[in-house]
C-alpha cells in the first residue's frame, strides 16, 4: 500500500513538474505585473505577456496593452494617442476588439486620404494628475500628435480632493500653498513593482480556473469599482447642480490640473469625458421614483455586498441624502462637464459623451444599466462608433 502511494505522489509530481514547464514554454502567466518608470509613474511590466478575465495581454516593448511602435511618424499619418485608466485597457476583451484597434481599423477604411496611427497608454489607476508626464515623455518620444485623456467620472474628482494616495507614487500635478499647480517629482515606486514572476505558473493557472468558476457562479457582471464610499468624495456630489463650496473648489483644481496639461504638453491635449457610470444609479431613480425595484433586484444586492463591501441597507443610507436631491431635481449628470468648460482656458478642448451611451444603454446587447459596458465587447465596438463618429472628426477636422 505506502509502495502504491509513493508511486502516485512520484506519478503526481512529474506531472505537475511537467506541466509547469509547459505553461513556461507557453509563456502562461497571470500575474498582473507593473513595472516603475522613473519619468511618468508606472506602466506594466514591458515585453511581457499575462492572461487576465480570459483574454492574453500582451505588454510591448513600452509597457502598454498595444502593438509596438515604430519612433519614426511616417509623413501621411496622424499619431494620436489615448492615455487615462481601465476604460480603454479592455479588460475582458482581445486586443483586436478594443475600442482603439478598433477605431484605427475603421477610420482608415473610411478615411484613406487622412490615416491615423492610434496609441493605448491606458494603464491600472492612472489619473489626470500623473497623465502630463506621460504625455511628455511619449509625445516627444513618438512625435504624437494629439493625446486624449480619458477622464474618470468617478475616481479623478476624489484623487484632486486628495482622498487618494496614488500620487506619492508617480510624479504629479499638485498644488503649492497659493493654490498654484506645481510639478511634484519626489516620490516612491507603487508597491507591486516588479521584474519577475512572483509565484509558480502551476498555481497561476488552478487559482485563474477557480477565480474563473466562481465569477460563472456569480452571475454578475456589475461595476469593479470597489471603493470604500469616504473616498467617493466628492462624487457623485459633482453631478448635481446644488453642490458644497469645498467640491467647488475641487472643480477649481482639476480645471487648473486641465489648463496645465494641455499649456505645457508639445501635443494637442483633448478631454474625453465619458458618463458618470455608477450615477446611473440616479438616473434610474429619476425615471421610476421607486426605491424598492433596487432591494428587490438580487444582481444589485450581490453587487453592493462584493464591491462595496455593505449591505443593501447600509449603501441606501449612504446615498439617501443624493435620493433626496434627486426627488428635488438637482441631480445633473453634465454639471462635471458645464462647470470645467467654464472653467478652463481652452474649453474647445474638453468633449463630452453622454447622450450617445444612453442610447447604448437601451440597447439588448448592452445588458442593464449598471453594467460594465467597458469590460465587454459590444461597450468596446460602441465606444469605437462615437470617437470614428464624433471624437475624431471634431478634432482631426476642427482643428481647434
Amino acid at each position: 500500500m505506502i509502495n502504491k502511494i509513493i508511486i502516485l505522489v512520484i506519478i503526481a509530481a512529474i506531472l505537475v513538474i511537467g506541466f509547469e514547464f509547459y505553461l513556461n514554454w507557453s509563456h502562461y502567466n497571470t500575474e498582473v505585473l507593473l513595472q516603475y518608470q522613473p519619468e511618468f509613474g508606472w506602466s506594466h511590466l514591458a515585453n511581457h505577456n499575462f492572461w487576465y478575465e480570459g483574454n492574453l495581454f500582451s505588454i510591448n516593448k513600452d509597457g502598454f496593452r498595444d502593438v509596438n511602435h515604430l519612433q519614426e511618424k511616417p509623413n501621411d499619418v496622424t499619431r494620436l494617442a489615448f492615455v487615462g485608466s481601465h476604460y480603454l485597457r479592455g479588460t475582458n476583451s482581445a486586443l483586436e476588439n478594443i475600442a482603439t484597434t478598433i477605431l484605427e481599423k475603421e477610420w482608415n477604411k473610411n478615411y484613406p486620404n487622412k490615416k491615423i496611427e492610434v496609441f493605448n497608454f491606458c494603464i491600472p489607476k492612472y489619473n489626470i494628475e500623473m497623465a502630463y508626464f506621460l504625455i511628455k515623455k511619449f509625445s516627444q518620444e513618438y512625435n504624437i500628435d494629439y493625446f486624449i485623456y480619458v477622464f474618470d467620472p468617478q475616481k479623478d474628482p476624489s484623487l484632486v480632493a486628495g482622498n487618494d494616495q496614488t500620487v506619492n507614487h508617480a510624479p504629479a500635478l499638485v498644488f503649492d500653498e497659493n493654490g498654484t499647480v506645481k510639478e511634484k517629482k519626489d516620490f516612491t515606486p507603487i508597491n507591486g513593482s516588479a521584474t519577475g514572476i512572483r509565484s509558480f505558473k502551476t498555481y497561476q493557472f488552478l487559482r485563474s480556473s477557480y477565480n474563473f468558476l466562481k465569477k460563472i457562479n456569480q452571475n454578475d457582471n456589475f461595476s469593479e469599482s470597489g471603493i470604500a464610499p469616504d473616498l467617493f468624495k466628492p462624487y457623485p456630489e459633482v453631478y448635481f447642480d446644488d453642490i458644497s463650496t469645498s467640491t467647488s473648489e475641487v472643480i477649481d483644481r482639476m480645471a487648473k490640473v486641465i489648463d496645465y496639461t494641455i499649456d505645457n504638453s508639445q501635443s494637442k491635449v483633448y478631454i474625453l469625458m465619458l458618463p458618470p457610470q455608477q450615477s446611473q444609479f440616479f438616473q434610474e431613480y429619476e425615471k421610476s421614483g421607486n426605491l424598492d425595484s433596487f432591494y428587490q433586484n438580487q444582481g444589485f444586492v450581490a453587487f453592493i455586498k462584493r464591491v462595496q463591501h455593505m449591505t443593501i441597507e447600509d449603501f441606501m443610507t449612504e446615498v439617501l441624502s443624493f435620493v433626496k436631491q434627486v426627488d428635488n431635481n438637482h441631480f445633473a449628470p453634465g454639471n462635471l462637464f458645464i462647470r470645467l468648460k467654464s472653467l478652463v482656458k481652452n474649453p474647445n478642448r474638453l468633449i463630452e459623451i453622454d447622450d450617445e451611451f444612453l442610447v447604448y444603454l437601451e440597447q439588448p446587447k448592452a445588458q442593464g444599466f449598471l453594467e460594465n459596458w467597458h469590460r465587454r465587447d459590444s461597450g468596446q465596438s460602441y465606444l469605437a462608433k462615437v470617437l470614428g463618429e464624433k471624437v475624431l472628426p471634431e478634432i482631426l477636422f476642427d482643428n481647434n
